[in-house]
């Protein structure tokens, strides 16, 4: 199967609006200030991807006047974006998008001291960054009263069902290839410490499952989203001296067979956060 990034990112946009917590979906609107033509609210997103999140900002009815500046550090993923975006600005005269290639680390670093958002949004994204070094700079982009929406960090479990014989095995070592495993626990902890007032935590896990045994039985582009998990894992573990790599190839067909059939069950742990400054 040729795998395409853009295609993994938009085939889980239907297992994101399923995990996504409503509750830190309705607390993040309600504590946003209010905006006017005169003083639009300004908000930022990182690791912006192709616009999901974006676009479910802009599709919410709840906003007409924004300054959206959404940031990707793949070129592209920012065009997909940008090409998508004229869709859904039409009839919103009042919203204005702008989208840079960036990382978030660099654009932090640029941008902090010198200029302020309304809200920053980060969609499973945070998990990609040393938190200990990131958040205290990402912090200096909020005023006093700012908001913080944080979606879809992965918190240390991932499940598959049925089980297989290699599960523990193959699953601590794609958790341990992570550069945080535990991002979603670490992250609301580590904002308490800093002083910020949560809102709302809550679970956002992803759950992906066949609603009946035969081929193409998943929801959307759902198959496609569990090919290209198990695409990670083989990516992860694939040069891993510690991965017997027939175990491993075993464990990959078996699952990819049970995509093809309709027969696997896919639950990734997450947590949702929202916060004020």
């Amino acid at each position: 199967m040729n795998y395409s990034f853009i295609r993994y990112l938009e085939s889980k946009k239907s297992v994101d609006d399923r995990a996504l917590n409503q509750q830190a979906w309705q607390a993040f609107w309600e504590a946003l200030p209010g905006s006017s033509r005169q003083f639009p609210l300004e908000m930022l997103e990182l690791g912006a991807g192709s616009g999901a999140m974006t676009q479910r900002v802009l599709d919410s009815g709840k906003i007409s006047t924004l300054m959206y500046t959404a940031v990707d550090d793949q070129p592209a993923n920012v065009e997909e974006l940008t090409k998508q975006s004229a869709e859904w600005l039409k009839n919103r005269p009042f919203i204005n998008l702008f989208a840079e290639v960036n990382t978030a680390e660099e654009f932090v670093a640029e941008h902090k001291g010198e200029r302020y958002f309304d809200a920053i949004l980060a969609h499973a994204f945070l998990d990609l960054v040393d938190l200990d070094q990131f958040l205290p700079n990402l912090l200096e982009l909020l005023p006093d009263g700012g908001i913080g929406y944080f979606t879809i960090n992965f918190d240390g479990d991932t499940i598959f069902e049925p089980s297989h014989p290699n599960d523990e095995q193959i699953l601590a070592a794609y958790h341990g290839s992570m550069r945080n495993p535990h991002s979603g626990r670490q992250l609301i902890y580590k904002l308490v410490e800093m002083g910020v007032d949560i809102l709302v935590a809550g679970s956002s896990d992803w759950v992906v499952y066949p609603k009946e045994n035969g081929d193409s039985r998943y929801p959307a582009d759902e198959a496609y989203f569990l090919m290209h998990i198990l695409n990670f894992f083989e990516q992860s573990l694939g040069a891993n001296p510690d991965v017997d790599s027939n175990v491993l190839n075993e464990w990959l067909q078996a699952r990819r067979k049970q995509v093809a059939d309709g027969q696997l069950l896919y639950i990734a742990h997450q947590l949702d956060v929202v916060f004020k400054k």
